[in-house]
C-alpha cells in the first residue's frame, strides 16, 4: 500500500492520488476538505514527466492551477475547506479574483 493509505488506515478518510480531477466525477459536492500542492514554480513550460513535473508549473507558475481552478468548487461540500499552495511569483490576487468566478470563498494564510 502507498504511504499515504497507511497513515490513515484506521481512520474515516479516503484518499484519492490521481491527474488533477479524472477520479474526481464521482465526488462531486461529497469532498470536506481539498488540499492542492501544485506544481507552482514559475518556468518556461510545465514538465510532463520526471521530479520536475512536481515543481514546473509553467508561465506565473499558474498553469496547473488555472486548469484546476475551474472544477475545484464542484468537488467541495457545502462547507467544505479548499488548501491551494501559492507563491508570491503565482499572483495570490489575480488566483484570488479568478477563484470568485467560480464560487470560491478564500481566506489567506500566510
Amino acid at each position: 500500500k502507498q504511504w499515504y493509505q497507511r497513515r490513515v488506515r484506521d481512520r474515516n478518510v479516503e484518499v484519492a492520488c490521481s491527474d488533477l480531477a479524472a477520479c474526481f466525477s464521482r465526488l462531486h459536492g461529497k469532498v470536506d476538505l481539498l488540499i492542492f500542492n501544485p506544481p507552482y514554480v514559475p518556468t518556461e513550460d510545465v514538465a510532463s514527466g520526471g521530479i520536475e513535473a512536481s515543481w514546473a508549473g509553467g508561465k506565473d507558475g499558474r498553469v496547473i492551477i488555472d486548469k484546476f481552478l475551474p472544477i475545484s468548487a464542484e468537488f467541495l461540500a457545502p462547507e467544505g475547506l479548499f488548501y491551494l499552495v501559492v507563491i508570491h511569483q503565482n499572483k495570490p490576487e489575480e488566483v484570488i479574483e479568478v477563484g470568485k468566478d467560480f464560487r470560491i470563498n478564500w481566506f489567506r494564510s500566510h
